[in-house]
């Protein structure tokens, strides 16, 4: 009887996502790198500015700082691939989120994209200390930001 009470409590518990260790050896922009084999992988939860756009390359220049030529553990959340083939991927070096390191600095943008959404919260609440200390993109790039981000960001900042 134990026995099978302990299996269906594991069969009911939600299993820990498995995160694979992977080399980086190229960063593509500021929320994409490639594997050593080759593969691409799109960070999930985040958006970083694309080429041309205000901070791209700050943005791409932060995650190479913090990626290229090391090993990282990629966690999975819902979807595996975009329709550009990439895999969808949380990226970790040493326990500590790249995701949310480049919301916290201000180098990307919170993205809510379900169903791929298990930090999107974390992510949301680094924007907000992000905007609220005038970090990266919404120091540099303030004038590309649309009408209601920016009354967004001026009363974040009178709470202060």
């Amino acid at each position: 009887m134990r026995i099978a009470v302990i299996i269906a409590i594991l069969l009911i518990l939600p299993s820990s996502q498995a995160l694979e260790l992977k080399y980086v050896s190229k960063v593509i922009d500021g929320d994409t790198i490639t594997l050593d084999n080759g593969e691409k992988v799109r960070l999930i939860g985040i958006d970083t500015p694309e080429r041309g756009e205000c901070y791209y390359k700050e943005a791409k220049l932060r995650l190479t700082e913090l990626v290229l030529n090391k090993n990282i553990e990629l966690e999975k959340d819902i979807t595996n691939r975009d329709k550009y083939k990439r895999l969808l991927r949380y990226i970790y070096i040493e326990n500590n989120s790249i995701n949310n390191i480049l919301v916290e600095e201000g180098y990307a943008k919170a993205y809510y994209y379900p169903p791929d959404i298990k930090d999107y919260q974390i992510f949301k609440q680094s924007e907000k200390l992000a905007k609220k200390n005038s970090l990266g993109i919404w120091k540099d790039c303030v004038d590309d930001l649309d009408f209601w981000t920016r009354i967004e960001i001026f009363f974040l900042k009178l709470r202060n």
